[in-house]
């Protein structure tokens, strides 16, 4: 069952990383654009809701009565969840904004982190508000199931994304090289 669930999740990861554009008349974002639109986000997140949708109904071996309680309830969480990584985002972007620029004021860069940790000390809340409320959902079991495969489903995305943005990479700096080189195959001068 488990490498079914690592070959799902690696596929569903893999594919919502590199989704298309929304419209077929939009053109796509310029490589060197590192961020996603609101948009491509929005889509990713909802592929991670289904394969997370997958893998809990199989590991916790939910019923239709179960499920139909579940997921909503980890809906609104996520929604909540995604507020708060917004705001760490934006914080994240202003950081890197700064640096980029070269503008290191001591306070602003203090403020901004400041935001990051409050930020960070409520989605650890929140997390821990929606893992206790599962109470109400699931048997003792099954929580304990829920824990142990959102973990390993965040470990297997970890993964999925750092392979990704490995080969990402890989391609940028292979593009880099071709630029270098003429036509010939020689350097240009």
């Amino acid at each position: 069952m488990r490498p079914i669930i690592t070959a799902l999740l690696t596929v569903l990861a893999l594919c919502a990383v590199t989704l298309p554009t929304a419209s077929a008349q939009e053109p796509p974002p310029p490589p060197e654009q590192e961020h996603r639109t609101r948009e491509e986000r929005e889509r990713f997140q909802d592929r991670l809701r289904l394969m997370r949708m997958i893998a809990l109904t199989e590991a916790l071996e939910l019923d239709e009565a179960t499920a139909a309680k579940l997921f909503p309830y980890l809906r609104e969480g996520d929604e909540a969840q995604g507020v708060v990584q917004e705001q760490i985002r934006e914080h994240r972007q202003a950081l890197k904004a700064m640096a980029e620029q070269e503008v290191f004021e001591d306070k602003a860069i203090d403020e901004h982190i400041r935001a990051i940790g409050k930020a960070e000390q409520a989605m650890s809340g929140l997390r821990s508000e929606q893992v206790e409320g599962l109470k109400r959902i699931l048997t003792p079991e099954q929580r304990l199931k829920f824990l142990l495969t959102r973990a390993h489903l965040e470990r297997e995305l970890r993964e999925a994304l750092r392979e990704h943005s490995r080969g990402e990479r890989r391609e940028r700096r292979d593009e880099r090289g071709r630029g270098e080189r003429g036509r010939d195959g020689r350097d240009d001068d």
